[in-house]
């Protein structure tokens, strides 16, 4: 009798610490409908984001659920001491079957209506079973390199509106190589009933890329295309920017020479304006083989894109687990 009580104590005691170290889990969809999991007073906090703001999963969804390296965006607005104060977290990390899991990395961005200035922060935190386990501990930044691709763009892009706090984050355009000439400092007279261009020709940046094939070279006769670093690290993305607004109704893609693997399966199509506002179309999966005789694969949009920037973010490739990797890139 007394080794049976005993044995029930045990049974308590072991049950509660279970409990305890097991926090109860609750489902939350992000806006283009895949689920993950986590802590019901993180779930409560990601739907009050949702309601008044946008929380995006940026990466693969595999039955429903967030799955594979990603970036989940939540942003939004929110009173504080009297101020309107906008926020834009970047959390980027691995998921399996909906849970985080392992070290993510959260990058911050606040900045009050009113003020010419914004903040920046960074930091990493462990996740087991999509729980946070430990405190966060802070990064240092001490220059744009150290932000993760996806977040750069988008701190370089407010600096069009607003200066950071951390003047190692300041992006500086590149100038313009100087005159090698005085004569050539002024511009030549264009010909009689000749047609004034002012357009630039579009150009194109990526998240990340090889020795020699970077994502400007797509628009280059005869060049070798575009190709990720290796191994890819989804999502992986190209960014257009046509320096004036236009409409784009379809998008074509010529892979590599014998290296259909490595070409784009499942992608996203995102238009913006300005650069900071995007209008994302729905993630779509596309045939891992030309469709026109010249070896170009034609990919319709379901809606017409529109805006001076135009951004193919790759969620996966044909198979290859090396590199994604395009030829050769058209719109029309």
């Amino acid at each position: 009798m007394l080794l049976s009580r005993i044995l029930i104590v045990v049974f308590l005691i072991l049950t509660g610490v279970e409990a305890f170290a097991a926090p109860k889990l609750a489902a939350f969809v992000e806006s283009g409908g895949c689920k993950l999991y986590g802590t019901e007073v993180v779930v409560k906090r990601l739907r009050e984001i949702a309601r008044e703001g946008r929380v995006v999963w940026d990466g693969r969804c595999k039955r429903g659920l967030i799955e594979g390296r990603g970036v989940l965006r939540e942003e939004g607005t929110q009173a504080r001491d009297g101020q309107t104060v906008k926020y834009v977290y970047f959390y980027s990390g691995n998921a399996r079957q909906g849970l985080r899991e392992g070290r993510w990395r959260r990058e911050s961005f606040e900045r009050a209506a009113d003020s010419p200035r914004f903040y920046t922060a960074a930091s990493t935190l462990e996740f087991h079973g999509g729980v946070a386990k430990g405190k966060p501990r802070v990064l240092k930044l001490g220059s744009l390199a150290e932000l993760t691709p996806a977040f750069r763009q988008f701190v370089i892009n407010a600096q069009q509106e607003a200066a950071p706090a951390n003047t190692a984050l300041r992006y500086t355009a590149p100038a313009l190589a100087p005159s090698t000439s005085p004569a050539a400092v002024a511009a030549p007279s264009p010909r009689a009933g000749a047609a004034k261009s002012t357009a630039a020709p579009p150009s194109i940046t990526s998240s990340s890329h090889s020795e020699r094939m970077e994502a400007d070279s797509l628009l280059k006769p005869g060049s070798a295309g575009w190709q990720s670093a290796g191994p890819p690290d989804y999502p992986e993305w190209l960014l257009v920017d046509f320096h004036a607004s236009r409409e784009v109704r379809l998008i074509a893609l010529k892979a590599q020479d014998n290296q259909q693997g490595r070409a784009p399966q499942i992608l996203r199509v995102e238009s913006s304006e300005d650069g900071k506002q995007w209008l994302p179309q729905a993630a779509s999966e596309i045939p891992c083989a030309p469709n026109t005789d010249e070896g170009w694969l034609n990919l319709g949009l379901l809606t017409v894109a529109k805006g001076r920037y135009l951004k193919i973010v790759i969620l996966a490739n044909c198979g290859a687990e090396d590199f994604i990797a395009i030829r050769g890139l058209r719109f029309k």
